[in-house]
């Protein structure tokens, strides 16, 4: 890893004149300034949805139909994110490895594994968070699958970060010795809030769109601990504590008047990270560059091209719900919102009807001496001319339909949110214990379809993740990174980060372990061990085949029957793996033609016999039928295996 931390602005900054440089910003302003005030209904909704899961009541005490009516919340949209949340996660999770290394070409298929184990120790050990206090990814993960599923929609950091902080410590005799503290290594993931995160009112996606906007606030300290790691120009520093000094915040100026004690920080500073195209000249094309602004002071910090080589942004936009046309999704809070406040209300008026119902009143005869508001309690005993003097009457009636409309409407919450008794682990309330377990077991089956739908996108923008995690890598090369993870085995991590640059995608794809919720672990387990039962067929089989092949004695229209019947027999074999999910399908099914030409089986086949395997492919080892490969990694590889490592930022 770098231990260096540089005293100097190590990145190329965009050269632009002074009157297209006054252009831009202006332009920019005005694009900031406008979207800030279309994006104020959006995030008053997403503070209105927060206090509804939240469940708090509207007011602390009603007054109406009387003082101290019930005020109760049914808390819908808890029960639901929650329950949504938890499976989201811990399907994702639920395999010992998060991610899934997948060759897509033959050259790559021995680093597959190797490059598994280390995303895994990554995302473990080294992606953090700007909670310092906090593991990084796993934390992370669930604040993202939370704000999704609550809102519609989460913006997900994913950048190279690396931060060194100065610090002192004590050597063995006890004297302060100046040292740098790590805060964290380089990969970085964490949550936006959505209040700091904009995007223009035409996109429809972040990359698509013209800018896109990230507003961090920062203490002027940590501004200047970041100029002096290199990620702000310091004479911009020393600008804007200028501007801070002639600007000051009021009520921090009054505070320090009347204590007569300055800190030297100042108010905390909001700046603006904005990924944008734009041109660098007037007529020119448009080029994706990166400015961190102070909007306040219009001082720019940092102006650069974007560092990342794939020229993708570093927010991805994850939507629970997807709506056409529009980057936003809808969440659990939004679906729920008018159910919640209707269960509510009447869960409410239950509550109150019950309590009016048990309410006694009592009528008395003119003139039996009973005056109003005279004090009853247990044991009191009347005198009476006539027991008809006193009766009581109750105050109102119960009204069964009121829980009966309850459950209507629980029931139009559950098909808006696709949540219902099965996906919490209950029995239905409808069926009750008489469903039989092949219809339970369908039913399940049919409520994890619309799970299985809105996370599919969530899954696929954690595989991402996991392939913009390795380019960062491949681009920064922080050096011993793949040996601190896999030791003698990082020698092969270390030859794929030396891949020219763009192709990393081209041979590896990276996925999610856990593709689908379908089905609990222990029907997995029971699934996993039908499989083996069928696969150990299916190889006992190969290999009677194989031996009555390798017969010389066997006629030859024998051997082309066979063949035939194992071409078909691999062709449904892989098919059955697909429908079960398994991603090493190419362990699991041998290939026939290298397993057969191990016992010289191919003696005599025929035309016939050698049309059948042509349906297999080329042979195993490459396209040029030599069992050699067209290109080698060698070929691919460029570069020197030692990296230095590279700076991020803001």
């Amino acid at each position: 890893m770098p231990s260096s931390t540089p005293n100097s602005f190590p990145y190329a900054e965009v050269k632009l004149s002074a009157e297209r440089k006054t252009e831009l910003l202006r332009w920019l302003r005005d694009e900031l300034d406008s979207a800030d005030a279309e994006q104020v209904e959006m995030l008053e909704n997403v503070k209105k949805w927060e206090r509804q899961y939240k469940g708090s009541p509207k007011v602390k005490r009603k007054t109406f139909p009387f003082d101290g009516a019930a005020n109760i919340t049914v808390n819908l949209t808890a029960m639901t994110s929650d329950a949504i949340v938890a499976r989201t996660v811990r399907t994702i999770e639920a395999y010992p490895a998060l991610f899934v290394a997948k060759a897509l070409s033959a050259m790559t298929a021995p680093l597959a594994k190797p490059l598994e184990r280390f995303l895994d120790y990554q995302v473990k050990r080294v992606v953090s968070d700007y909670r310092e206090e906090l593991p990084g990814f796993h934390s992370s993960l669930r604040d993202i699958a939370f704000a999704t599923t609550k809102f519609g929609y989460c913006p997900w950091k994913i950048c190279w970060d690396p931060l060194r902080r100065k610090a002192f410590t004590y050597d063995e005799n006890f004297q302060a010795v100046e040292d740098v503290h790590v805060v964290r290594e380089g990969p970085v993931s964490s949550m936006i809030r959505h209040e700091n995160f904009t995007l223009p009112s035409d996109a429809v996606s972040v990359g698509s769109a013209q800018w896109v906007r990230e507003a961090v606030r920062l203490r002027f300290g940590q501004i200047q601990s970041r100029a002096a790691a290199g990620h702000y120009k310091l004479d911009a520093v020393a600008q804007l504590k200028d501007w801070q000094k002639k600007f000051p915040h009021p009520n921090l100026q009054e505070r320090e008047i009347m204590s007569g004690i300055s800190t030297g920080y100042g108010r905390d500073l909001e700046l603006d990270i904005i990924q944008f195209r734009a041109p660098l000249t007037e007529d020119g094309e448009e080029v994706e560059q990166r400015l961190v602004l102070h909007r306040e002071s219009m001082i720019p910090l940092r102006w650069t091209f974007n560092r990342y080589f794939p020229q993708w942004r570093d927010i991805l936009l994850p939507t629970y719900f997807p709506v056409e046309g529009w980057p936003y999704g809808r969440g659990i809070c939004e679906m729920t919102e008018q159910y919640q406040a209707a269960l509510s209300t009447i869960m409410n008026q239950g509550i109150d009807n019950g309590t009016i119902a048990n309410t006694r009143m009592f009528k008395a005869r003119k003139g039996s001496g009973i005056r109003p508001g005279q004090m009853i309690y247990p044991g009191k005993v009347w005198l009476l001319d006539d027991v008809k003097d006193l009766e009581d009457f109750p105050l109102g009636e119960v009204h069964g339909s009121i829980f009966q409309l309850g459950l209507v409407m629980r029931d139009y919450a559950e098909r808006a949110t696709g949540v219902s008794d099965y996906n919490l682990g209950r029995e239905s309330s409808v069926i009750g214990r008489r469903g039989t377990a092949t219809t339970t077991l369908a039913l399940i089956q049919e409520s994890n379809r619309r799970f299985d739908f809105v996370t599919h996108d969530f899954r696929e923008y954690v595989g991402e993740f996991g392939m913009r995690l390795l380019e960062m890598f491949q681009q920064f090369r922080p050096t011993g990174a793949s040996y601190y993870a896999l030791g003698d085995d990082g020698m092969l991590v270390q030859m794929m980060m030396q891949l020219p640059r763009g192709m990393l995608r081209e041979l590896i794809g990276i996925e999610v372990a856990a593709s689908t919720a379908a089905m609990n672990r222990e029907v997995e387990k029971m699934n996993q061990q039908t499989l083996m039962g069928v696969a150990f067929q299916y190889y006992d089989r190969l290999f009677q085949l194989a031996m009555l092949l390798s017969n010389p004695q066997t006629p030859p229209a024998l051997k082309e029957v066979g063949i035939r019947i194992s071409v078909a027999a691999k062709a449904g074999f892989e098919k059955l793996l697909e429908t079960f999910e398994q991603r090493d399908i190419a362990i699991l099914s041998p290939d026939i033609r290298e397993l057969f030409q191990n016992v010289g089986s191919f003696n005599g086949v025929g035309a016939e016999g050698e049309s059948a395997l042509s349906a297999l492919g080329p042979p195993p080892g490459g396209g040029n039928g030599s069992g050699e490969q067209n290109v080698s990694l060698e070929q691919l590889m460029g570069g020197s295996p030692e990296g230095a490592g590279a700076m991020g930022g803001f």
